[in-house]
């Protein structure tokens, strides 16, 4: 799976709780697939400058790193009483998604925080929005205000955080509290995904008769009143009981506190290292009895393998199966302190339950990550498109066709392409295919159970065995026949799934829409834009003498009488043959796909086998508003006579008396010419077809993504299920 990430928050180094949460979470992920990390550098030491070494570190941990460099001023006072939920927001970050999602497929997107989830609206629908929020913004301000405190850092009304969280496809929550909060502002699915952080080494301090308690906390209001009102109701207890105790305070909170004196507390600043800090400590003290979001210090004190005590205020979104780490107040919490001051034995129990803490906090994290990936997958399905073996360069017209098929089944899906072992393509062409989807080369590890729908552009027998392990909807742009995929057998033997055919009608198609699950569509060939030829002959009449001829090996003594009849008439004329009996379509698509090789614009051509398909050159003619006549001889049978239901049919008399006109009457010609601009205009502008594909598409995403069973027959004028 690819999974890409938006973050305001550098990963390296992961010297810090926030750091150490995303890499935690990811680094989950990436168990599961590629994580493609983008720094938005509003934060920490990239605000005022670029980090070498941290960049190099972050390209190590990810499968790609790019970096967003703001153009406005960031983390600014709210312009009224709160933010609004874009207002921290930075066009670049939308000109970079804009670009990034036109270029690569991804299965869910990440965006860490609430003040950015307006990039959320940039991904494409298929794509599984995932907004992480690490804290609840709404009412923040009113938080702050009743303790007396001015206002800080980002902060909404409900309404507003209801407005970013609705967004998101699934918004994680941090602790089962803010879940609450969250399910009830808003209709996305909520998921606490616990912060978490991987063990880490620490030494101990010497032995001494004083504890060391370890505080460890960044640089804001809610750390400092927090410690100092801990302090305040702690001081006169421990000196009470002549406790003998230090509490060692570190982190950038210090810078918070630098006029505060306190007998039992020294402050040892900025920790370059946290195992450095942990190991000088015997204790971890978490004292929090008000804030919001979840309290990172917890979970690292958790990580360090150190005892931890704690408020349950602090605790809450973690495991604390001890009493000491959920003190209820601060006199208990100062009270547990002074026990353990006196009775070291309690220490062992303490780390134990610290350790089983740990323990269910990466066991919840793994939980939590599975049931995201469920919903990753659930919610978003996948289509596999089988391409063709013959594709050559971008230009190519087999290349537009998939590419076609590839923008619009990837507006709805996620989308793999599955390329023939024996593909034909260019360098240059493969990898643009492989900017926009998932792309295989070769049928092994197909694992069929996972895909919504199964496009298939290529009828022969190269894709046998992925088809018969295969037991869901199939959609089939290209003509069956005898000799390739038993698609009669597959929609015999999986009565409950659809098999939706688009393409000329022959034959064996025409007896496979006789079945109850089949669904044909007459169409083009699919490919809205035909390529370099149609743009270098375009769509205006052309006074060349210019004919082309559609034969078979049945047709090709009539074609050659048909060039010496027009060569009589006008010895400058050129007629040029294509017959499909002596050129494959490859080679005949590949003619066509370079100008130079098929000349000037034909003035008309006759369709002496409506019967083959020639779907592809007829679609170019077509789209180039180039007349196409048919060519049926009287004992033609009812698969001809449909077969050129598009074109005009003409008896060999009218067939013979328009090439006359071609070339000697041009005004009664132009009758037919400007006919055929007309009809090209109905047919491939407006595009029904397509229409009817992106519907069916759309109808099949919706019974995925809800659970609806079953499907219904292309073209049916049943509503689609509603969004919820």
């Amino acid at each position: 799976m690819e999974f890409l990430v938006l973050a305001p928050t550098p990963t390296w180094p992961a010297n810090l709780g926030g750091r150490r949460g995303i890499v935690s979470l990811h680094k989950r992920l990436q168990d599961h697939g590629r994580i493609h990390f983008v720094l938005y550098a509003a934060e920490g030491e990239w605000r005022d400058g670029f980090d070498e070494a941290a960049y190099e570190g972050m390209r190590a941990q990810w499968d790609s790193l790019h970096i967003v460099t703001p153009t406005r001023p960031v983390h600014t006072w709210a312009l009224g009483e709160d933010h609004h939920a874009d207002e921290w927001w930075d066009e670049a970050i939308g000109d970079y998604l804009k670009w990034r999602f036109d270029r690569s497929q991804f299965d869910a997107f990440f965006v860490h925080y609430t003040w950015l989830s307006k990039a959320l609206t940039f991904a494409p629908q298929p794509v599984h929005k995932v907004l992480y929020t690490a804290d609840r913004f709404g009412q923040r301000r009113q938080l702050f205000e009743s303790r007396g405190f001015n206002r800080e850092f980002f902060h909404l009304d409900e309404s507003e955080e209801a407005k970013a969280c609705a967004r998101a496809d699934t918004v994680i929550a941090v602790k089962e509290q803010e879940e609450e909060y969250f399910r009830r502002i808003c209709r996305s699915a909520v998921l606490t995904v616990p912060h978490f952080e991987p063990r880490f080494r620490t030494g101990s301090p010497p032995a001494s008769p004083v504890l060391k308690i370890g505080v460890m906390g960044g640089y804001n209001t809610i750390n400092r009143e927090n410690f100092l009102e801990f302090m305040r109701v702690a001081t006169p207890i421990f000196s009470r009981h002549l406790a003998a105790i230090e509490i060692i305070v570190g982190g950038g909170v210090c810078d918070a506190l630098t006029d505060y004196k306190n007998p039992y507390v020294r402050q040892v600043g900025y920790v370059e290292n946290v195992d450095d800090f942990y190991s000088m400590i015997d204790v971890v003290l978490v004292p929090m009895i008000w804030s919001s979001g979840i309290k990172i210090k917890f979970a690292e004190g958790l990580a360090s393998s150190k005892p931890v005590i704690s408020t349950a205020h602090a605790a809450e979104g973690y495991s604390a199966p001890h009493p000491y780490m959920r003190c209820e107040s601060f006199e208990t919490l100062a009270q547990a302190c002074v026990d353990l001051s006196f009775d070291r034995s309690l220490l062992p129990p303490l780390v134990a339950a610290t350790a089983r803490a740990w323990t269910d906090s990466d066991r919840r994290l793994s939980v939590a990550v599975d049931q995201l990936l469920r919903s990753v997958r659930s919610r978003v399905p996948l289509f596999t498109i089988l391409a063709q073996p013959n594709i050559g360069s971008p230009d190519s017209l087999e290349f537009r066709r998939l590419w076609e098929l590839l923008q619009f089944s990837k507006g709805v899906s996620r989308c793999d392409v599955v390329l023939p072992s024996d593909v034909r393509i260019d360098p240059t062409a493969l990898r643009k295919l492989n900017s926009v989807c998932r792309l295989q080369i070769g049928t092994d590890g197909i694992v069929t159970h996972d895909i919504a729908l199964l496009v298939i552009m290529d009828c022969s027998s190269t894709y046998e065995q992925v088809l018969d392990a295969y037991h869901g909807d199939l959609a089939v742009f290209d003509a069956p026949g005898e000799g390739g995929l038993d698609l009669k057998a597959f929609a015999t033997d999986n009565p409950n799934s659809s098999v939706f055919i688009f393409s000329r009608r022959n034959a064996y198609s025409a007896h496979l829409s006789k079945l109850p699950n089949v669904s044909f569509y007459e169409t083009s060939h699919y490919y809205r834009d035909a390529g370099p030829v149609v743009r270098y002959w375009g769509s205006e009449p052309t006074y060349q003498p210019v004919f082309h001829i559609l034969c078979d090996d049945r047709s090709k003594a009539l074609a050659d009488a048909l060039r010496n009849v027009v060569k009589q008439w006008e010895s400058h004329a050129t007629v040029e043959i294509f017959d499909f009996a002596a050129e494959d379509m490859p080679s005949l698509v590949e003619r066509f796909g370079k100008p130079s090789r098929v000349g000037a614009r034909p003035r008309l051509v006759v369709d002496l086998a409506p019967e083959r398909p020639f779907g592809a050159l007829r679609e170019i003619y077509q789209r180039s508003a180039v007349p196409v006549v048919a060519y049926l001889p009287d004992q033609a049978d009812d698969t001809a006579r449909r077969s050129s239901a598009g074109l005009h049919a003409y008896t060999p008399s009218n067939v013979l008396r328009l090439l006359h006109d071609g070339i000697k009457n041009h005004r009664r010609f132009l009758t037919i010419d400007t006919l055929s601009q007309h009809r090209s205009q109905y047919m491939f502008v407006n595009d029904a077809g397509w229409t009817v594909y992106w519907r069916t598409l759309r109808y099949l995403t919706d019974c995925f993504r809800y659970g609806l069973g079953g499907t219904r027959p292309i073209g049916s004028t049943a509503a689609a299920p509603e969004a919820r």
